[in-house]
Protein backbone atom coordinates (compact mmCIF):
# COMPACT_ATOMS: atom_id res chain seq x y z
CA UNK A 1 0.00 0.00 0.00
CA UNK A 2 1.27 3.34 -1.32
CA UNK A 3 1.72 6.16 2.32
CA UNK A 4 -0.96 7.90 0.60
CA UNK A 5 -3.59 5.09 0.65
CA UNK A 6 -2.42 4.58 4.15
CA UNK A 7 -2.87 7.57 5.23
CA UNK A 8 -6.19 7.99 3.43
CA UNK A 9 -6.95 4.31 4.96
CA UNK A 10 -6.57 5.73 8.50
CA UNK A 11 -8.17 8.90 7.98
CA UNK A 12 -11.37 6.97 7.20
CA UNK A 13 -11.21 4.88 10.03
CA UNK A 14 -10.66 7.69 12.38
CA UNK A 15 -14.05 9.53 10.65
CA UNK A 16 -15.75 6.03 10.80
CA UNK A 17 -14.37 6.01 14.59
CA UNK A 18 -15.70 9.84 15.22
CA UNK A 19 -18.79 9.20 13.53
CA UNK A 20 -20.20 6.16 15.99
CA UNK A 21 -19.02 7.93 19.46
CA UNK A 22 -21.09 10.77 18.18
CA UNK A 23 -18.07 13.39 17.74
CA UNK A 24 -17.87 16.14 15.20
CA UNK A 25 -21.76 15.13 14.60
CA UNK A 26 -23.18 17.38 16.88
CA UNK A 27 -24.47 16.34 20.19
CA UNK A 28 -27.12 17.19 22.41
CA UNK A 29 -28.33 20.93 22.43
CA UNK A 30 -27.41 22.48 25.77
CA UNK A 31 -31.45 22.64 26.78
CA UNK A 32 -32.11 18.69 26.30
CA UNK A 33 -31.77 17.60 30.04
CA UNK A 34 -32.35 13.96 31.05
CA UNK A 35 -35.19 13.63 33.73
CA UNK A 36 -34.82 13.95 37.76
CA UNK A 37 -34.41 10.53 39.22
CA UNK A 38 -37.98 10.59 40.59
CA UNK A 39 -38.93 10.86 37.18
CA UNK A 40 -37.25 7.97 35.59
CA UNK A 41 -38.50 5.89 38.54
CA UNK A 42 -41.94 6.69 37.64
CA UNK A 43 -41.33 5.93 33.72
CA UNK A 44 -39.57 2.25 34.67
CA UNK A 45 -42.29 1.75 36.62
CA UNK A 46 -44.91 2.32 33.85
CA UNK A 47 -42.95 0.63 31.09
CA UNK A 48 -43.40 -2.49 33.74
CA UNK A 49 -47.39 -1.28 33.98
CA UNK A 50 -47.71 -1.77 29.87
CA UNK A 51 -47.27 -4.46 27.54
CA UNK A 52 -47.01 -2.31 24.59
CA UNK A 53 -44.24 -0.21 26.13
CA UNK A 54 -42.29 -3.12 27.24
CA UNK A 55 -42.45 -4.65 23.79
CA UNK A 56 -41.05 -1.25 22.85
CA UNK A 57 -38.28 -1.34 24.84
CA UNK A 58 -36.84 -4.55 23.91
CA UNK A 59 -37.65 -3.33 20.02
CA UNK A 60 -35.83 0.25 20.75
CA UNK A 61 -32.84 -1.71 21.61
CA UNK A 62 -32.74 -4.62 19.48
CA UNK A 63 -33.16 -2.05 16.23
CA UNK A 64 -30.61 -0.02 17.52
CA UNK A 65 -32.35 3.02 18.82
CA UNK A 66 -30.57 2.94 22.10
CA UNK A 67 -26.75 4.02 19.56
CA UNK A 68 -28.62 7.29 18.99
CA UNK A 69 -30.75 8.38 21.19
CA UNK A 70 -30.66 8.57 25.18
CA UNK A 71 -33.47 7.27 27.72
CA UNK A 72 -32.69 7.89 31.43
CA UNK A 73 -34.76 4.43 31.97
CA UNK A 74 -33.52 2.39 30.12
CA UNK A 75 -29.68 3.30 29.93
CA UNK A 76 -30.18 4.65 26.52
CA UNK A 77 -27.33 6.84 26.55
CA UNK A 78 -27.07 8.09 22.45
CA UNK A 79 -26.21 11.43 21.70
CA UNK A 80 -26.54 11.57 17.93
CA UNK A 81 -30.15 12.06 18.17
CA UNK A 82 -32.37 13.99 20.83
CA UNK A 83 -33.34 12.49 24.14
CA UNK A 84 -36.80 10.75 23.65
CA UNK A 85 -37.66 10.97 27.20
CA UNK A 86 -38.67 14.05 27.04
CA UNK A 87 -40.67 14.09 23.88
CA UNK A 88 -43.90 15.78 23.67
CA UNK A 89 -45.61 14.11 20.73
CA UNK A 90 -48.27 12.04 20.78
CA UNK A 91 -47.94 8.17 19.65
CA UNK A 92 -49.03 8.42 16.15
CA UNK A 93 -46.70 11.53 15.46
CA UNK A 94 -44.06 9.49 17.03
CA UNK A 95 -44.62 6.64 15.08
CA UNK A 96 -44.93 8.88 11.85
CA UNK A 97 -41.07 9.76 12.84
CA UNK A 98 -40.34 6.66 13.14
CA UNK A 99 -41.24 5.49 9.33
CA UNK A 100 -40.64 9.33 7.85
CA UNK A 101 -37.36 10.52 9.72
CA UNK A 102 -36.91 13.12 7.35
CA UNK A 103 -39.87 15.52 7.73
CA UNK A 104 -39.71 16.74 11.05
CA UNK A 105 -35.95 17.16 11.94
CA UNK A 106 -35.44 18.21 15.76
CA UNK A 107 -33.83 21.74 16.44
CA UNK A 108 -30.49 21.44 16.51
CA UNK A 109 -29.77 17.96 15.72
CA UNK A 110 -28.43 17.06 11.95
CA UNK A 111 -30.69 15.72 9.12
CA UNK A 112 -30.37 13.02 7.36
CA UNK A 113 -28.91 10.89 10.21
CA UNK A 114 -31.72 8.92 11.14
CA UNK A 115 -32.38 5.65 9.04
CA UNK A 116 -35.25 5.28 6.59
CA UNK A 117 -36.13 1.84 6.43
CA UNK A 118 -37.60 1.14 9.50
CA UNK A 119 -41.03 0.88 7.84
CA UNK A 120 -39.69 -1.65 5.44
CA UNK A 121 -37.86 -3.43 8.40
CA UNK A 122 -40.93 -3.54 10.97
CA UNK A 123 -44.31 -4.19 11.26
CA UNK A 124 -47.03 -1.71 12.15
CA UNK A 125 -47.51 -3.42 15.55
CA UNK A 126 -43.29 -3.02 15.96
CA UNK A 127 -43.58 1.05 15.32
CA UNK A 128 -46.17 1.44 17.23
CA UNK A 129 -45.00 -0.42 20.30
CA UNK A 130 -41.83 1.91 20.03
CA UNK A 131 -44.24 5.05 19.87
CA UNK A 132 -46.03 3.68 22.47
CA UNK A 133 -42.31 3.17 24.68
CA UNK A 134 -41.52 6.70 23.71
CA UNK A 135 -44.75 8.52 24.56
CA UNK A 136 -44.75 6.55 28.18
CA UNK A 137 -41.32 6.95 29.13
CA UNK A 138 -41.97 10.57 28.38
CA UNK A 139 -45.35 10.86 30.01
CA UNK A 140 -43.92 9.50 33.20
CA UNK A 141 -40.89 11.42 33.10
CA UNK A 142 -42.22 15.03 33.08
CA UNK A 143 -42.22 15.65 29.39
CA UNK A 144 -45.35 16.60 28.11
CA UNK A 145 -45.76 13.41 26.74
CA UNK A 146 -48.62 12.68 28.59
CA UNK A 147 -51.29 14.34 26.67
CA UNK A 148 -54.01 12.34 24.77
CA UNK A 149 -53.36 12.47 21.35
CA UNK A 150 -56.48 10.16 20.76
CA UNK A 151 -55.26 7.27 19.56
CA UNK A 152 -55.12 5.21 23.26
CA UNK A 153 -51.47 6.09 23.12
Amino acid sequence: MTPVRTALAALVVVAFGLAIAGAGMGGPPAGDPAPKTAAVTVAKQAIARNATAAEGAKEFESEGCDACHAIAATGAKGKLGPRLDTDSDPVRETAGNVTDPRTDIAEGYEAKLMPTDYASRMSAEEIRAVATFIHTVSAAGGGSGGKKDGDGG
